[in-house]
């Protein structure tokens, strides 16, 4: 029976690896302007990142007619699914984001008074995602859907000599990013391309800095190095902070217990690098062990045979077996199947 379960594992497991190596996503603009006559593309609709998604730049879509008396058509999430799952995509590597994107008549740019206003500070701001199309808000887009937060819980910060460029309108072209650097990075370097009628038009790379707002813990008092945390040490809070450096705490789970890695001060943010994660699972220990099979979730029990802490991958066996497994410790008394659990062993295998 275990064996089934691993087996089936494994390929759950092989899913979520090709999505994430080969995922891209599909971020649908508020409005674009383009010709009445012209053919509406899902470049022309939506923000591409990845290969997997931009190589659907030139899919044609169905927008169909204005309602009577507006010269406005619309595009729908639903009718880009549609249209891709006609052409044989793959919604195992793609994820689709946004809801519905305004065509407006006209293959030429507002004027110049309706375009957003050149920026000449340069300081971090929330970027609005509302408005006519510009590479700000392409970019705001791209790293709220990368760091999995809302778009007012990000803030961004360009350079100065930039901020002509991203505030600059890109009504009826597509813009293209492509970043040269990891997203824990400080700052981030993203390749721009703008293209007008499959025409590049510019190329340029922006430095890009970025807050995101966390839910964390700081220490509420001074700490002394290899002093165990609990609840009554830390207080819970919301701040700004960068994706950089080490990741921060935001697992009660993950403090109590802990031991203070180095001294910590009143109102210092606690951060993986921070303490030396507590045990959470001790040896011979019976524990909760959890996978998903075709969608459904199966928990049974199990004896640990090491002892671990939050994402080691422990030994255990099941009561009454005689092959141990592995899983990976998620919590207090819990593990989870995963790869490294699909190697099965008996007893005296000798391997």
């Amino acid at each position: 029976m275990m064996q089934r379960v691993l087996q089936s594992l494994i390929c759950l497991t092989l899913l979520v690896a090709l999505r994430t190596a080969f995922g891209g996503d599909i971020v649908l603009r508020s409005s674009i302007r383009i010709a009445e006559d012209a053919t509406v593309s899902l470049g022309d609709v939506a923000a591409l990142f990845g290969e997997d998604a931009q190589k659907y730049a030139e899919l044609p879509l169905d927008v169909g007619i204005a309602k009577q008396g507006s010269r406005v058509r619309e595009v729908s999430l639903d009718d880009v699914r549609i249209a891709l799952r006609e052409a044989g995509a793959s919604f195992g590597r793609l994820t689709l984001s946004g809801s519905t994107c305004r065509i407006l008549a006209g293959g030429t740019e507002p004027a110049p008074e309706s375009e957003e206003p050149i920026r000449t500070d340069n300081v971090a701001e929330i970027v609005s995602l509302e408005g006519p199309p510009t590479v700000r808000r392409t970019i705001a887009a791209h790293l709220a859907g990368l760091y999995e937060v809302d778009p007012e819980d990000l803030r961004l910060r360009f350079q100065r000599d930039d901020h002509a460029f991203v505030d600059a309108s890109q009504w009826g072209r597509q813009v293209v990013l492509q970043p040269t650097t990891t997203a824990s990075s400080k700052r981030m370097l993203i390749e721009v391309r703008t293209y007008a009628d499959r025409t590049l038009l510019e190329a340029r790379t922006v430095a890009v800095e970025a807050e995101v707002m966390r839910d964390i813990f700081v220490v509420r008092h001074d700490v002394q190095r290899g002093d165990s945390l609990t609840e009554t040490a830390v207080m819970a809070t919301r701040l700004w902070l960068s994706p950089a450096g080490s990741p921060p705490l935001t697992d009660i789970e993950e403090i109590n217990g802990a031991t203070a890695r180095s001294r910590l001060l009143a109102g210092t943010v606690l951060r993986a690098s921070s303490v030396k994660a507590p045990i959470l699972v001790r040896r011979n220990e019976l524990v909760d062990v959890y996978c998903v099979v075709g969608g459904v979730e199966i928990v049974t029990r199990a004896r640990a045979m090491d002892q671990g802490r939050r994402d080691d991958v422990i030994e255990l066996r099941l009561e009454r077996g005689s092959r141990s497994f592995t899983a990976r410790v998620v919590g207090r008394g819990v593990v989870a199947m995963d790869m490294a659990g699909v190697e099965t062993r008996a007893e005296g295998d000798g391997q």
